[in-house]
């Protein structure tokens, strides 16, 4: 009987352990620092046409048309989408800057809006029936 109960207490500790090892942690939305990045647009109109995209990831620009950004799937520590800039009619947005950052929670993308010195601004989209409803953005295709 000591014997099952020991093998019992190790099993059951042994999967307490494998759990925690194994589980994957909730996403917790964080800043991040102003960067640009290397993004290939062509490749990113091609998995938009023919490969799995979220149907509200593609190309947005800003209602007073100052900007175009892509949303892009990036799934990193702090976020699950993020926003890139494609062009800007002045010289603090280069190509490749990330103008957004987003985690995604039921049917809402919470996150930041970067201002050109950097400074965040939380922002949230909500997503309607596959589409951003928003008064920010709006899509371009």
């Amino acid at each position: 009987m000591k014997t099952s109960i020991k093998t019992l207490v190790l099993f059951s500790a042994s999967l307490l352990f494998s759990s925690f090892t194994y589980a994957s942690p909730l996403k917790t939305l964080g800043t991040i620092e102003k960067q640009n990045i290397e993004f290939n647009f062509s490749q990113f109109y091609t998995y938009l046409e023919n490969g799995n995209a979220h149907q509200f990831e593609g190309v947005y620009s800003s209602l007073d048309e100052r900007y175009k950004v892509a949303i892009v799937k990036n799934d990193a520590e702090h976020h699950d989408y993020i926003g890139i800039v494609i062009s800007a009619d002045n010289e603090y947005w280069k190509e490749g800057d990330v103008k957004f950052n987003f985690v995604l929670k039921d049917e809402t993308l919470t996150g930041y809006y970067y201002t050109n010195s950097g400074q965040e601004f939380p922002m949230q989209l909500n997503i309607v029936s596959d589409t951003l409803e928003t008064d920010y953005l709006k899509r371009m295709f």
